[in-house]
């Protein structure tokens, strides 16, 4: 016969074990880069001043930085040369388009950030086309952020939010100088219509993509079934049962 004091340790074994589950830290990195080889895969670059191997893309997403949400940081860096023209103004992360659930908006956006501090004075969450973003191959629905007078060579975004990674796209262009400017994107931005790749996020990249918010809320401190069950196979039945015992 099983003793209340080994129910107990299983209740609590089952307790831990949840929270286990619960706490269970994820973390994604990945870079594209210009120099075929040098990166887990290819920026498509344009620009004299930014056709160079040190023109890189890396990302890190995770559910620790910040508990119960999803964080997202990006850094691009382009090489020390050129004016305003060689200098980063305006990135563009593509998020979910409510084609195939419900649409990113502003509201899903949190603690948004950047490096240089007060980089970001313009942000706009909707639908992008090439006749605003030079070079850019086709219309993308995503966070844009843009700069007036703020001009680096590396450049670092982040924020939070519910929405889980998949496999996206990124564009980024210089200041426009007299018809002069540079730009770059994923390879994979190529793809139309669209095919961004539905492999589970990973460490990498998968064909030239870059991690980016999921169409659907993704809560990432759900307690998986088994444990659920656990606690509910364990937990109500044996309340009584010690229930009772405390009154014998």
């Amino acid at each position: 016969m099983i003793t209340r004091k080994a129910l107990l340790v299983l209740i609590v074994v089952g307790t831990v074990w949840t929270a286990s589950l619960q706490a269970a830290p994820l973390s994604y990195v990945g870079k594209l880069a210009y120099a075929e080889g040098s990166a887990d895969g290819i920026l498509f670059v344009t620009g004299f001043n930014w056709l160079s191997s040190e023109t890189t893309l890396s990302w890190k997403v995770d559910n620790t930085t910040t508990p119960g949400m999803w964080h997202y940081e990006y850094t691009l860096h382009v090489p020390d040369k050129g004016g305003l023209a060689a200098d980063i103004q305006r990135v563009i992360i593509e998020a979910s388009d409510g084609s195939s659930g419900p649409a990113f908006t502003i509201a899903d956006l949190h603690s948004l950030a950047s490096s240089p501090d007060g980089w970001i004075q313009g942000l706009d969450v909707g639908l992008h086309t090439p006749s605003d973003n030079p070079n850019l191959p086709r219309n993308l629905y995503g966070i844009e952020l843009t700069t007036a007078n703020i001009d680096p060579k590396t450049l670092t975004v982040s924020f939070d939010t519910d929405r889980a990674p998949v496999w996206g796209d990124f564009y980024a262009r210089s200041y426009v100088v007299d018809g002069d400017f540079c730009a770059l994107y994923n390879y994979g931005l190529f793809n139309t219509p669209e095919s961004d790749p539905s492999d589970p996020p990973s460490d990498g990249s998968v064909r030239h993509h870059v991690l980016v918010p999921d169409s659907v809320s993704t809560s990432v401190s759900t307690v998986p079934a088994p444990a659920a069950m656990l606690l509910v196979a364990l937990g109500v039945p044996l309340a009584g049962w010690l229930g009772r015992g405390r009154r014998l």
